[in-house]
C-alpha cells in the first residue's frame, strides 16, 4: 500500500500547475477526462482517481474505484465499502476528503497528501486537488487548475461556499480488504482512446 500511496502522490505532484484553457477543458485537463470516460465536467473526483488509476497501471495494480465524476456517489460507494470515516485524526496520505454544500449534490474532492499537520488548534492537512482556486480567493469548487492547498479539517471548512466535510475515504483499507486474483488489472471500464 506504501507503494501505491507513494504512486499516487507522484502522479499527483507531477500534475501540479496544470490550468484549464476554456471551462474544465484544456491540454493536460482534456487528458485526464478522456482517460476517466468524461470530457468537460467539474473533475475534482476525476483528478484524483486518474491518479489512482494511472499508480495501478503502473504497479500492475487492480483498479478498485467505480467509475464516477460526482464526489456524492464516490462518497456514497465507499460508504457502503465501510472504508470511510470522519475522525480528522485518522487523516493519513493517500486518503481522498470529500466536501458536500448543504445537502445539495454540490461538493468536492481532493487527495490527502500528509496525515494531520496541527492536531491541536487548527486541524490542517495538505493536499492536492483539481478544479480549485490556487487561494483561498475564487472558487474553490470549480477553479481553473490542479493546485496544492492546506485546508482545515474543521467541519465547516469552505465558510465562504457553505461547504463542509463531509468525510474521508481510507484507500488503504479498501485495498487492504481486497483480495488481488492474480495482481490482475481492472480497467475494462476505461474507454479507449482512438
Amino acid at each position: 500500500m506504501i507503494k501505491l500511496t507513494n504512486e499516487v502522490i507522484e502522479i499527483a505532484s507531477s500534475l501540479v500547475g496544470v490550468r484549464e484553457k476554456g471551462q474544465n477543458r484544456g491540454g493536460m485537463i482534456d487528458i485526464i477526462q478522456r482517460k476517466m470516460g468524461y470530457i468537460g465536467l467539474p473533475y475534482c473526483v476525476i483528478f484524483v482517481l486518474y491518479c489512482y488509476t494511472k499508480a495501478c497501471e503502473l504497479l500492475d495494480l487492480e483498479y478498485l474505484f467505480p467509475a464516477t465524476a460526482s464526489t456524492q456517489t464516490l462518497y456514497g460507494w465507499a460508504k457502503k465499502q465501510k472504508i470511510t470515516y470522519t475522525d480528522p485524526a485518522e487523516i493519513k496520505p493517500g486518503d481522498i476528503v470529500i466536501w458536500r454544500k448543504f445537502k445539495l449534490w454540490k461538493g468536492h474532492a481532493a487527495l490527502i497528501t500528509s496525515s494531520l499537520l496541527s492536531p491541536f488548534k487548527d486541524k490542517m492537512f495538505s493536499t492536492i486537488e483539481g478544479n480549485t482556486s490556487n487561494s483561498t480567493y475564487g472558487s474553490q469548487r470549480d477553479g481553473d487548475g490542479i493546485y496544492k492547498r492546506l485546508r482545515s479539517a474543521k467541519k465547516l471548512n469552505f465558510e465562504i461556499d457553505n461547504f463542509y466535510i463531509r468525510g474521508f475515504i481510507d484507500v488503504e483499507k479498501l485495498y487492504d480488504n481486497t483480495v488481488f486474483a492474480d495482481n490482475m488489472m481492472n480497467t475494462s471500464f476505461l474507454p479507449t482512446l482512438e
